[in-house]
């Protein structure tokens, strides 16, 4: 709160960068280049797999087991 106040109409540095990064994307598609994809050359989704149909059962029986807690705390 006191750096929103202590501002006064002045561009933060991350208002700034923003800014910089939408000027940017909107001369590339201007020039009617692709923007550059950051996680294609990156190693974020490297050795990952999909959710398995395993992941959906393991859910439906968690979510049976507190279902199934629930009802017996309730009924006593």
């Amino acid at each position: 709160m006191g750096l929103f106040i202590r501002q006064n109409d002045q561009r933060s540095q991350l208002q700034e960068r923003i800014a910089a990064e939408m000027r940017e994307r909107t001369k590339l598609q201007a020039s009617g280049a692709e923007p550059l994809d950051q996680t294609k050359n990156s190693n974020y989704l490297k050795d990952t797999e999909q959710t398995s149909q395993r992941a959906g059962k393991g859910l439906i029986i968690v979510g049976a087991i507190v279902v199934g807690l629930i009802v017996f705390i309730l009924a006593r």
